[in-house]
C-alpha cells in the first residue's frame, strides 16, 4: 500500500508541473483583465443611485485556463446593506444599479478569479454629497417690515447619515441675528430681524467630513416706502444788499432714489415756497448757487429743497438780513464825568461816532440830557444843543455840554444824543439806524461840599461798682472831608432803658475837644458814679452838650450820626462794692505754762460780717465766728501749741491769724523749811527738777541723784545750798542764815 501511495504522489507531482507549464504559456499568450466602473461616480442628494459595470477575461478552456468567477464585496459604505456583495454573473461582464445611497464615500470591489493565475481585483469609489437648502418667508417686504423666517433643511435628512457635521450662518450685509453656528437637524428655522433696505443675502454653510461642503444662499428684498428727499444744513454766504449765495445738503435721495432737481427758495416769511430755483445737480451732497433780486435791509428766510417722484423735501428754514445801502449811522458814547460836587459847575462830554458806511455830508446838532435819578429816572432836563461838523464814515469827534451845576448831593444821570437838538427832535441826517443816536445813561454821583462829619464810638466799658467812680471812654472821629475848624463839646448819656427813651441823664465832657482835622480822631472820657446796683445803658455823642442840643456847634455833612454808631446804647452792669475780707483777732490765756498743768482758753472774733470760721494747727474744724475763753484742755507735751483761725464772708476770706501757747517742763526748785535758824538747829531742804530731768546733784547737801526729794540738814553757819538738775542744767538755790543762839531768853 505504501508503494502505491508513493507512485501516486510522483504522478500527481509531475502532472502539476505540466499544468503549471501550460498555465504560464497560456497567460503570456492571453493577458487577463478585471475592471469595475461607476456611473456616476459623484453625485449630490437627492441623486442617490449609481450603476456599477464590471468586465473580466479572457475565457480559457477550463479547468486548465481562463476566468473562473467574479466575486463582489464592499470595502466601505455608509449603507452596509447595499445589495452588492456576492458572485456576479455573467463573470465576463455586466452591470448593477445601486439605489438609496446616503451621503458619504461608497467603495465597491470585484475580485476576478482565474484558473491559471492569482486573482485580480478592481475598486470603484462613489461619492454622495449631502445637500442643505435655505429658504426665506417672505422673500420680499416693504419697510417698516424688516424680518423674515429662514428655514434650512437637509435632503433626505430623515436619515441621520445625510446630516452635516456643522452649519455656519453669514449675511451680506451683515446681520447680527444671522451669524455663528446653526442647527444641523433635518429641518431648522429662525426668525431674522433687522433687515435693511435693498437686497439682504443670507447664506448657510454646512460641511461634512470627506465630502464637498454644501452651501445655500437666499436673497430677501426690502423695499423702502415712498419718501421725499432729505435736505439739511441750509447755508447763506456773501450776503449783499440784494443777493446772497445760498445752499444746502441733500443727505438722502428718498424713495424712489432719484431726484429731478435740487435748489433753494427764499422769501420774507419763514418756510418759503416762493423764489425757488434749481441749482442743477441731481445727486446727494452739498451744493450752493447765487441768488439775486432780494430787497435790501430786509430779513430774508431761505431753505434748500430736492424733488423726486414722491414729492419735494425741504431743509429747515434759516435767515439773514440783506445789507443796507451806504448810509451814515451816528452814535453817542457814555457821558463823562460820573462824579460832581453840589454847587460846583461842570461840563459833560461825549464821543460822537459815525459807524455807518457813508459820511454825514453835512453838519448836525448834538445835545445832553440830565435826569434827577439814576438810569434816566425822575425828571429829565434837555440842555442846549451844539453843532458838530460833518463826520466821514468811521470818524468821531467830541461833543460838550453847556456848564451845569447840581444844586444838592445825590445820584443823578446824564447822556448825550447825536443828530438831535432836544428830546423831540428827529434829526437832520438820514441814517441807516435812527434808533441808536442817544448813548446809555451815565449815573452821576453828586457829593456835598467838603464838610466835617463827627461820630463817637461806643464806650467799651461794660461794668461798674455802685458808689465807685467809673471812667467811660469813647473815640471821637472826623470822617468828613473838612476840619471842624473849631472846638466842640462831647457828651455821655445814661438811660434806664435799652433804647434811651426814658430816664436819660446827660454827662457833658469838660473841657471841650479841640478842632479835629478831616480823618483825625481823639479820645474823650467821663467819670460817672452810680449810686446803686442794676443795669444802666450808656452812649457817647460828639458835638453835643445835652439831649436838647440837636446839631451842636459844628456844621456837618451828616448831623444824624453823632451818637455811638456801632451800638446806640451800651449795657453796663452795676454791682455793689464787695465786702472787705474779715479781720480775725485771737488770743490764748495763759500763753504759757507747765506741761500737764496748763489749760489754755482761746478767745476770738472777726470783723466785716464773717459767715464762717475754720480752725487749723492744734485745733481743727468749723468754728463759730466768735468765742470767749474756750478751753483747749490740759496740754501734755512740752512744745509750742499754735491755734490758727481763718474766717470768711460773702466776698472773701481773712488772712490766717494764730495764738501760741508755750508749754515747758517747769523750773528747778529748792526750798528750805526755814531760811533763818540758830546754830545747832536743823532744817528740811525740799527739791524738784523740771519734768524732763532724770537726775540732780546738790551743793552743800546730797540729793542721792534723785531729781526730787527732801533731806534734813543742820548747817553750822550761814550756808547757800545749790540744786543742779540733769540733763537740763536747771539750777535753784536757797541760803539759810545761821545765828548764834542767845544765852538767855526773855
Amino acid at each position: 500500500m505504501k508503494i502505491l501511495n508513493k507512485k501516486l504522489f510522483r504522478f500527481l507531482f509531475v502532472s502539476s508541473l505540466a499544468v503549471f507549464s501550460l498555465f504560464i504559456n497560456f497567460k503570456v499568450a492571453n493577458a487577463a483583465f478585471c475592471s469595475l466602473t461607476p456611473s456616476p461616480g459623484t453625485m449630490t442628494l437627492p441623486t442617490n443611485s449609481t450603476t456599477l459595470t464590471w468586465s473580466a477575461g479572457p475565457m480559457g478552456s477550463p479547468p486548465f485556463s481562463g476566468l473562473a468567477s467574479v466575486y463582489a464585496d464592499l470595502l466601505s459604505a455608509p449603507l452596509q446593506s447595499e445589495p452588492w456583495p456576492g458572485y456576479k454573473f455573467p463573470a465576463t461582464g455586466g452591470s448593477q444599479t445601486m439605489t438609496g445611497l446616503v451621503a458619504g464615500h461608497h467603495s465597491y470591489r470585484i475580485q476576478c478569479n482565474y484558473y491559471d493565475q492569482p486573482p485580480w481585483e478592481s475598486v470603484a469609489s462613489v461619492y454622495v454629497n449631502h445637500r442643505v437648502t435655505l429658504t426665506a418667508s417672505p422673500t420680499s417686504m416693504t419697510l417698516p417690515t424688516n424680518s423674515t423666517t429662514l428655514t434650512w433643511s437637509m435632503t433626505n435628512g430623515s436619515d441621520s447619515r445625510n446630516l452635516p457635521d456643522s452649519c455656519t450662518a453669514s449675511a451680506s450685509p451683515a446681520n447680527a441675528s444671522w451669524t455663528g453656528s446653526k442647527g444641523t437637524a433635518a429641518t431648522n428655522s429662525q426668525l431674522v430681524t433687522g433687515l435693511v433696505s435693498g437686497t439682504n443675502n443670507f447664506t448657510i454653510t454646512c460641511p461634512k467630513s470627506g465630502l464637498t461642503t454644501s452651501v445655500s444662499t437666499v436673497a430677501v428684498t426690502v423695499i423702502s416706502p415712498p419718501a421725499v428727499p432729505t435736505v439739511t444744513s441750509p447755508t447763506a454766504t456773501s450776503v449783499t444788499t440784494t443777493s446772497a449765495t445760498l445752499g444746502a445738503n441733500v443727505t438722502s435721495l428718498g424713495s424712489p432714489a432719484s431726484i429731478s432737481a435740487r435748489g433753494t427758495c427764499w422769501g420774507t416769511a419763514t418756510d418759503p415756497t416762493t423764489n425757488c430755483l434749481a441749482q442743477g445737480g441731481t445727486t446727494t451732497g452739498i451744493y450752493t448757487h447765487s441768488r439775486t433780486g432780494m430787497p435790501s435791509s430786509t430779513l430774508i428766510y431761505y431753505r434748500g429743497y430736492a424733488t423726486n417722484a414722491t414729492g419735494t423735501g425741504y431743509s429747515a428754514s434759516s435767515s439773514f438780513t440783506t445789507t443796507a445801502p451806504a448810509q451814515p449811522d451816528l452814535t453817542a458814547a457814555s457821558a463823562t464825568p460820573s462824579t460832581a460836587t453840589a454847587g460846583t459847575a461842570l461840563t459833560f462830554s461825549s464821543t460822537i461816532s459815525n459807524i455807518g458806511t457813508a459820511g454825514t455830508g453835512a453838519s448836525f446838532s448834538n445835545f445832553f440830557q440830565v435826569a434827577t435819578a439814576a438810569g434816566g429816572g425822575g425828571t429829565i432836563t434837555d440842555l442846549a444843543s451844539s453843532t458838530m461838523a460833518a463826520l466821514a464814515n468811521g470818524a468821531s469827534a467830541t461833543a460838550t455840554s453847556p456848564s451845569y451845576t447840581f444844586a444838592s448831593s445825590g445820584t443823578y444821570s446824564a447822556r448825550a444824543c447825536a443828530d438831535k437838538t432836544n428830546s423831540a427832535s428827529a434829526g437832520t441826517i438820514a441814517e441807516s439806524n435812527e434808533g441808536n443816536n442817544c448813548g446809555a445813561w451815565t449815573n452821576v454821583t453828586v457829593g456835598s461840599a467838603p464838610a466835617p462829619d463827627l461820630t463817637a464810638s461806643t464806650p467799651p466799658e461794660s461794668t461798674a461798682t455802685a458808689g465807685v467812680a467809673q471812667v467811660f471812654t469813647s473815640t471821637i472821629s472826623n470822617s468828613g472831608t473838612a476840619s471842624t475848624g473849631a472846638s466842640f463839646t462831647n457828651l455821655f448819656q445814661t438811660s434806664t432803658v435799652s433804647d434811651g427813651s426814658s430816664g436819660v441823664v446827660d454827662y457833658p465832657v469838660s473841657p471841650v475837644m479841640s478842632a479835629l482835622a478831616a480823618g483825625a480822631n481823639a479820645g474823650t472820657s467821663k467819670s460817672i458814679t452810680f449810686s446803686s446796683a442794676g443795669t444802666i445803658y450808656i452812649r457817647a455823642c460828639a458835638d453835643k452838650s445835652s439831649a436838647a442840643d440837636v446839631n451842636g456847634v459844628i456844621v456837618e455833612s451828616n448831623e444824624g450820626n453823632n451818637c455811638s454808631m456801632s451800638t446806640p446804647w451800651k449795657s453796663v452792669t452795676v454791682v455793689n462794692a464787695p465786702l472787705p475780707a474779715p479781720v480775725v483777732s485771737i488770743s490764748a490765756s495763759p500763753a504759757s505754762g507747765t506741761v500737764n498743768v496748763v489749760n489754755p482758753a482761746l478767745t476770738w472774733s472777726a470783723t466785716n460780717s464773717p459767715t464762717s470760721c475754720t480752725a487749723s494747727g492744734d485745733w481743727s474744724g468749723v468754728k463759730p465766728t466768735s468765742g470767749t475763753n474756750v478751753s483747749q484742755g490740759i496740754l501734755t507735751a512740752i512744745r509750742t501749741y499754735t491755734y490758727t483761725l481763718v474766717c470768711s464772708n460773702a466776698d472773701g476770706s481773712s488772712l490766717p491769724k494764730s495764738a501760741a501757747v508755750v508749754v515747758t517742763g517747769g523750773e528747778a526748785m529748792l526750798t528750805a523749811s526755814s531760811t533763818s535758824i540758830y546754830s545747832g538747829d536743823s532744817i528740811t531742804l525740799t527739791w524738784s527738777c523740771p519734768v524732763a530731768d532724770t537726775s540732780a546733784s546738790g551743793t552743800n547737801f546730797s540729793t542721792g541723784g534723785a531729781p526730787s526729794g527732801s533731806i534734813s540738814v543742820g548747817p553750822p553757819a550761814t550756808t547757800t545750798y545749790i540744786l543742779t538738775c540733769g540733763p537740763s542744767g536747771a539750777t535753784a538755790q536757797v541760803t539759810v542764815i545761821v545765828r548764834k543762839k542767845p544765852f538767855f531768853q526773855e
